[in-house]
This record gives C-alpha cells, sequence and structure tokens, in this order.
C-alpha cells in the first residue's frame, strides 16, 4: 500500500512540475503597436497616478514642481458652454518660469486675441512622433522667436498676468496636439484651440510628460 502511495505521489508531482515548466516559460512574444500618428491618440498612453508612471526622461516638465495643478481645469474637463478642454491649466504666480519639454521648433510665438493672449507653439518629434506643444496664458516675452531651435529644458517665458494672459486666474495652459504643425511658421493653425467637442487628435500633457 505504501508503495502505491509513493508511486502515485510521484507521478502527480512530474505532472505538477511538467506544467508549471511549460506555464512559466513559454510565454508568448508581446506585440508592440507601431507608434505612428494615424494610430496614437491620448488612450495609447498609461493609465493612473503620475507617480506609477515609468518616466522614459525624454519630455520634462514646463514649471517644476508641475502637481498639484491647482485647479479642475485638467485635460478632458467638460466645461459648459465651452466644451472639452483640451489642456491641463497649471495655477502659478505671475512670472514663474516655464521651460519647452521637449526640443523643438518654434513655429508660433505672438500675442493671440483669440483669448490665448501671448501664445507660443513648439513642433517637436519623440520616438518618430511628431506633436506640438502648445504654451498659452504667457507673459510678453517669449525665448527664442519664431522660427528657432529650442532645446529641452530651455526658459521660454513666464506665466502672464492678468493683463498679458487675458485670464482673470493667471496660469499656463499646455497643450499636447499630435502631429506636424500643418501650417506655414507664424500662421496660427487651424487645429489649435483651447476646447473643442472631442479630445480627439490631442493627449493628455501630465500624463505624456510622465510617460515620455
Amino acid at each position: 500500500m505504501w508503495k502505491r502511495t509513493t508511486a502515485v505521489t510521484v507521478v502527480v508531482l512530474v505532472i505538477a512540475l511538467a506544467a508549471g515548466f511549460f506555464g512559466c516559460e513559454q510565454e508568448s512574444p508581446v506585440a508592440v503597436k507601431e507608434q505612428t500618428v494615424e494610430n496614437i491618440d491620448s488612450s495609447d498612453y498609461p493609465k493612473g497616478p503620475v507617480n506609477t508612471i515609468m518616466d522614459l526622461g525624454a519630455v520634462n516638465y514646463p514649471i517644476n514642481p508641475w502637481l498639484p495643478l491647482n485647479t479642475s481645469n485638467s485635460f478632458g474637463h467638460y466645461v459648459p458652454n465651452r466644451g472639452i478642454h483640451l489642456g491641463d491649466d497649471c495655477v502659478r504666480s505671475p512670472g514663474t518660469p516655464i521651460y519647452a519639454i521637449r526640443q523643438g521648433m518654434v513655429k508660433y510665438a505672438r500675442y493671440n486675441s483669440g483669448g490665448w493672449g501671448y501664445l507660443m507653439i513648439v513642433e517637436s518629434m519623440v520616438n518618430n512622433l511628431p506633436f506640438c506643444t502648445v504654451y498659452g496664458h504667457l507673459g510678453n516675452a517669449m525665448f527664442p522667436g519664431e522660427g528657432n531651435w529650442v532645446s529641452t529644458n530651455q526658459y521660454i517665458g513666464t506665466v502672464g498676468s492678468m493683463q498679458e494672459s487675458g485670464q482673470t486666474t493667471p496660469h499656463l495652459h499646455l497643450g499636447i496636439h499630435l502631429g506636424w504643425y500643418g501650417a506655414p511658421t507664424g500662421t496660427y493653425p487651424s487645429w489649435c484651440r483651447g476646447y473643442s467637442t472631442s479630445t480627439s487628435g490631442w493627449s493628455n500633457p501630465t500624463t505624456f510628460m510622465a510617460y515620455w
């Protein structure tokens, strides 16, 4: 009886070990989605608290510290009579320094009467993904000018005052639009807006910066 029990036990152990070996070692390769403008939107980036996301170090924050934003007007927030907010508003005192989140070409840097105040747009690329960074409600001194190259973490201006930004609460509006600028330097692009009916073509700035 003891031998029979032992034999059964050995067989069971062998089967269990074999199942564990094949179950743990034979993993299927992970399919990697090709990163192109056509198939990437904000849903492609990790979700969850920023401090749980791996930062690849390619994209920096425009203001340090970036969080808390000190406002509820974040990306995707719906505002009655305006629509869905296409960026993150970071409320800071006028004169707070702002830095380029990624190297690129300054395509637009001037006063815009469409509610932006002083506005800068930089065309960049990360991991073969072209994107444009919208820096809205700046002070009147923006560096460098249109057509110039800006480096990652380079000083580009400050949070504008109420008079400069046209806003009752001084803040930086940061938007991330996926794709090329698509217009001549100095020409305001048709895609640039603060609110819309959907977030299509835009990425959550805080998540985007935390990921890249």
